[in-house]
């Protein structure tokens, strides 16, 4: 139950204003059954992974956005060889995550 309480913590603090009925449609969870497990009403696990996704999706849009303005004024700022360096680490980056996928 703790964790089922987290996560509807979680969601609640990212969209504090949500109506249930709008918590239904971001989850696709019937509006009923939205309104039980907030009340209490114990969730299953397609629940939770329902919830857990909204909230990545609202993290992963939350950095997107903060990248592009970063990128923008980055790119104003900086030369050519500063550019390439950036290329250069989110490379580095991305092999240390494919090697990472490979040996887990």
């Amino acid at each position: 139950m703790a964790l089922q309480n987290s996560v509807l913590a979680e969601y609640k603090k990212i969209y504090p204003k949500k109506t249930l009925k709008e918590i239904s449609v971001d989850t696709g969870i019937q509006v009923t059954r939205v309104f039980r497990l907030f009340n209490g009403s114990e969730m299953k696990l397609a629940e939770y992974e329902k919830f857990k996704l909204a909230i990545k999706k609202s993290e992963q849009e939350s950095y997107t956005e903060e990248f592009q303005q970063t990128l923008e004024v980055f790119l104003g700022l900086v030369g050519p060889k500063d550019i390439f360096e950036i290329i250069r680490l989110m490379k580095r980056k991305i092999k240390l995550g494919q090697m990472k996928q490979y040996f887990n």
